[in-house]
């Protein structure tokens, strides 16, 4: 059983890779510019280009994907942009009621399908 786990759980890794290969260019795609959005409409090009600068956006793609794979397998997501607390923090404190939800989500679904 152990011996099944351990491949799975190897067997993970590629996965996840393969999603991040997929989501990281998707994510860049998209219309807008991340450091116009978090300081507004009204914000001069001075400060946008400083918090590109600050954000790293101004790197290259394969820069920034490195760095993100990096943060990614450390486990160091940043701090959220809306309320400044780690993201890991973030997580770890609605982890609790994901956990309730998707307890008694499957208990239904088990009483329903029996």
């Amino acid at each position: 059983m152990l011996k099944y786990i351990g491949k799975r759980l190897l067997l993970m890794s590629p996965v996840l890779l393969g999603i991040s290969l997929i989501l990281f260019p998707i994510m860049n795609l998209t219309p807008g510019d991340p450091a116009r959005m978090l300081l507004g409409e009204f914000a001069s090009q001075a400060e946008v280009e400083a918090l590109r600068e600050e954000m790293g956006l101004n790197d290259n793609f394969f820069v920034r994907y490195g760095r993100y794979i990096g943060s990614a397998i450390t486990g160091s997501f940043g701090n959220s942009y809306r309320t400044g607390i780690p993201v890991v923090e973030e997580i770890a404190s609605r982890f609790p009621s994901t956990l309730k939800l998707a307890f008694f989500a499957m208990l239904i679904s088990a009483c329903i399908g029996i």
